[in-house]
């Protein structure tokens, strides 16, 4: 909101406080709902996610750089127009666009310091694009370019964007690896959707697609979807992010019929997270759970 407000003169303060006053007219009841309804006023994904600290800013770094290559286009665009502003008018007009800039700069450092995360095209870079595309065209009317100026960059920048996600190596081979994470998944929910009564209880990790081919209920050993595991569950911040969060202990306690180690494969030994590990080494697991073979599939450890 403050942000907002540097971009605005002051005489449209009052626009401002009127947005305010609707956004929290509008916000309240919904916010007070959920509050009553949840009993939490965050979602359970920060729970689970949030509240690191600086624990993940070397992962946001990493996701940020891999991600942000795709974008090169956008960026020697922006500064090539900066360049050829200055050069035409000999005065920069940058300060006409410094407020937006300034959010964009906000949001890249937040994205950084949360960590990142792991899915496929770098989601958390989609939300702050408008305002860059905002960039550039106050940038273009501030500085006055011809038509032909404007639709030969808008052209460059549309070729280069499409160009960056096409012949992206580091995105094919991500998208590759979930696309086949996504045929075992699949194949494991079906399976269970198939062979097992509805009262049946799955412990897993990748807590989507396969709960949503099963239709059983499912633990989330990671959190997500886990109230217990969000608030009160260990952390180990070592762990990429969005996968720091785990408690063997609580998930043996809910007595699960199915547990299916790691995620991208079913493995017969466990994944280095913190459920996974505190279950491999627990007494009650090596002594009511057995190991089975889905043909086709992989390994899970099914209760005696």
């Amino acid at each position: 909101a403050l942000l907002f407000l540097i971009m605005l003169r002051k005489d449209n303060l009052h626009l401002v406080i009127q947005c305010g006053f609707k956004l929290i007219l509008f916000l309240t009841p919904v916010l007070l709902l959920k509050r009553y309804y949840y009993g939490y006023w965050l979602p359970n994904t920060w729970y689970a996610k949030g509240n690191a600290g600086l624990a993940n800013m070397g992962q946001g770094a990493i996701y940020f750089i891999f991600n942000i290559r795709r974008y090169l286009g956008v960026f020697v665009i922006m500064a090539a127009m900066l360049v050829y502003g200055f050069y035409k008018d000999r005065s920069s007009h940058l300060r006409t666009v410094l407020p937006l800039l300034l959010i964009v700069f906000v949001w890249f450092a937040y994205m950084i310091v949360q960590g990142g995360d792991n899915m496929v095209g770098g989601r958390f870079l989609l939300p702050i694009l408008p305002a860059l595309y905002c960039v550039f065209v106050k940038y273009a009317l501030e500085v006055r370019l011809r038509p032909a100026e404007i639709g030969l960059s808008t052209v460059v920048l549309g070729v280069s964007l499409i160009y960056g996600y096409v012949a992206d190596p580091g995105l094919y081979l991500q998208a590759q690896s979930w696309r086949n994470a996504f045929s075992i998944r699949k194949a494991a929910g079906l399976y269970l959707h198939n062979n097992f009564p509805k009262d049946t209880v799955v412990a897993l990790n990748p807590a989507g697609i396969i709960p949503f081919y099963s239709e059983l209920e499912t633990i989330d050993m990671l959190g997500l979807n886990d109230v217990y595991i969000a608030h009160e569950g260990k952390r180990d911040y070592s762990l990429w992010y969005a996968h720091q969060a785990g408690d063997g202990a609580y998930v043996l306690s809910r007595k699960p019929d199915i547990i299916i180690f790691t995620g991208r494969t079913l493995s017969a030994e466990p994944g280095e997270f913190i459920s996974d590990r505190e279950i491999w080494a627990s007494e009650q697991f090596k002594s009511d759970y057995e190991l089975v073979e889905w043909k086709g599939i992989g390994f899970v450890y099914a209760r005696k």
